[in-house]
């Protein structure tokens, strides 16, 4: 009985307590998106559209499938312009023209997937690391990234990446985070970071301690992670949108890596590998590294895809919305759910990040 305690009480066990749990919410995730399609089937084969955001009262899948159908961007020349959301233009803000020239049709939704029997066993496991990721491979393939015609596109458009990090008491651990931005070999960045109501004075901290242009820190009201980036989101300038939590760290040339893969490659989202420590002040020895292939019939059912090494560029965020308030757990798996389904992204065959797996 003992032992149960102090397993429930550590990380892993609450890891386990917070997956069982999530069995759940999960099957309600799913059953929600098979139901949207047909809603929103019905009513498109009828010659009914759909509501627009934020008036629309269906699941975010249902309106992301409207969009696929007259979506927001549509092809274009390199120089074209992709237009927000009328809402912005009433604001005064400027048109969005993409820098990157990026030209993507929404992929065609797939077929719901029922939950295979063994979903229940299934879901209780961590995301297996797989054994093919390479150091030697993984510097040949960034070497051959540099070298392509991307680097140069990159240096004369110079977009600028938007990074979310929301915080809350945790004043002794996002030095670490905000450091490693800092240390990014890619230079056109904005960080946003959301204080969502702390007290251990994180808010005043920051703002003396890091005097950067680029840092803006800015008041939550304490509503949870969810509200927090939302807030975040809506701030945001970039034409690409980056995360990073408050106690994980960016390898050196993340964003330049990831900038370099979606020119290289057109897509919209990116990911990386995913370094995961027992803890993230001492790398000497690491537990494994996330790197699997994009499957989204898989990534239905298990994450793959770490937030903290997902990118995207900014018109996904106006046609598909942020993070699902209403959502307890999972919110970082529903939004690349929803924003790979529909705009497939693709893989860094490098380590992005560093994943702190310890109890603090």
């Amino acid at each position: 009985m003992v032992e149960f305690i102090n397993m429930v009480g550590s990380r892993k066990g609450r890891q386990f307590v917070r997956r069982f749990f999530g069995l759940f919410e999960r099957s309600s995730l799913l059953q929600r998106s098979a139901a949207a399609r047909a809603d929103a089937d019905d009513g498109l084969s009828a010659g009914t559209a759909l509501p627009e955001a934020p008036t629309s009262t269906l699941p975010p899948e249902a309106e992301a499938l409207a969009d696929s159908v007259n979506p927001v961007m549509t092809p274009a020349d390199p120089g074209a312009t992709a237009h927000a959301d009328p809402g912005e233009a009433e604001l005064g803000r400027p048109e969005y023209r993409d820098p990157l020239g990026f030209v993507d049709e929404p992929s065609k939704p797939s077929a719901p997937v029922e939950p295979p029997a063994s979903i229940a066993v299934d879901i209780l496991t961590t995301p297996k690391a797989t054994s093919n990721f390479s150091f030697e491979a993984s510097a040949i393939w960034k070497d051959e990234l540099r070298r392509s015609a991307a680097t140069e596109h990159l240096a004369s458009e110079r977009p600028l990446v938007s990074i979310i990090m929301p915080t809350k008491n945790r004043l002794h651990r996002i030095g670490l985070a905000i450091e490693s931005v800092l240390a990014q070999t890619y230079d056109g960045w904005e960080l946003m970071i959301i204080d969502d109501g702390s007290n251990d004075g994180t808010f005043e901290v920051i703002s003396e301690r890091f005097s950067d242009a680029r840092i803006r820190v800015i008041r939550g009201d304490g509503r949870g992670v969810c509200a927090a980036r939302n807030a975040g989101l809506h701030e945001t300038r970039g034409d690409v949108i980056a995360y990073l939590d408050d106690d994980n760290r960016w390898q050196p040339d993340y964003l330049e890596i990831t900038l370099l893969q979606m020119l290289r490659s057109g897509a919209s989202c990116c990911y990386s590998a995913l370094r995961r420590l027992p803890n993230i002040f001492d790398e000497s020895g690491f537990s494994d590294i996330l790197c699997v292939d994009f499957d989204i019939n898989s990534l239905k059912f298990k994450n793959y895809i770490d937030l903290n090494v997902f990118s995207h560029r900014r018109p996904l965020f106006t046609e598909l919305g942020g993070f699902d308030e209403s959502l307890r757990r999972m919110v970082d798996w529903d939004l690349i759910i929803r924003y790979c389904e529909f705009y497939p992204p693709t893989y860094c065959n490098s380590i992005g990040a560093d994943y702190d797996n310890s109890d603090t």
